[in-house]
């Protein structure tokens, strides 16, 4: 399991959260709503991996920023040939020099995407005490539901993925506003305990025609 942790708290993301004051020991606790594999607006980074599967070979993906499909795979492990034959070809080819057209094209996390994969999240409630102890066991009842319920309704809890496999090419544009296309190169089991199935992805920053996008 790819998200196993030494300890469970570790695996969660806090999506909101907010004092409490229990009546009977007069103490302040933390109520949170927290996932482990949150929607994608509550990711702290750009992509996250949450199934890959060596045998159909596919991975899949959860993405925060903004996706389109290139039209055509790339079934080489060859900067060179991606950065000066591929690209250049793309921009001639669909007469697109500054990659506008996809762009324009592109959705946020890739909900536009053939066949993206919609889930609703399961939050948990977990609840903290002054030490930061997760006492959810024993205080999760104690908590008013309204509470719980003002929580849970300021949470965005659909998620949204993406099938990528060997070969496939996207526009990505991160939250940090660069563009980049996104090669999936290799899917794979690792070869070292506990040899977990991984998915490896190769970053170019599109940049336009009359600039070097990137260097082999």
């Amino acid at each position: 399991n790819r998200y196993e942790s030494e300890k469970l708290q570790d695996q969660f993301l806090v999506i909101e959260q907010t004092d409490w004051t229990y009546p009977v020991d007069n103490k302040s606790y933390k109520v949170q709503i927290v996932n482990m594999i949150p929607p994608n607006a509550y990711m702290i980074g750009d992509i996250m991996v949450i199934d890959v599967d060596t045998i159909s070979n596919y991975a899949l993906l959860r993405l925060k920023g903004y996706v389109a499909q290139f039209p055509e795979k790339f079934l080489f492990e060859d900067a060179y040939k991606f950065c000066n034959e591929y690209l250049p070809n793309y921009r001639t080819k669909y007469t697109d020099p500054e990659y506008r057209t996809i762009a324009s094209q592109s959705s946020q996390y890739g909900v536009n995407i053939v066949s993206p994969v919609t889930d609703t999240s399961v939050n948990h409630v977990r609840v903290l005490d002054p030490d930061g102890n997760d006492v959810s066991s024993t205080m999760e009842n104690q908590v008013p539901q309204d509470i719980i319920n003002n929580l849970n309704s300021k949470v965005k809890s659909v998620g949204h993925s993406v099938y990528v496999k060997i070969g496939d090419v996207f526009y990505y544009r991160a939250i940090n506003g660069k563009e980049f296309a996104v090669i999936v190169s290799n899917i794979f089991k690792g070869t070292l305990e506990p040899k977990i199935n991984r998915v490896t992805l190769r970053f170019s920053e599109l940049k336009g025609k009359d600039t070097q996008e990137c260097k082999p």
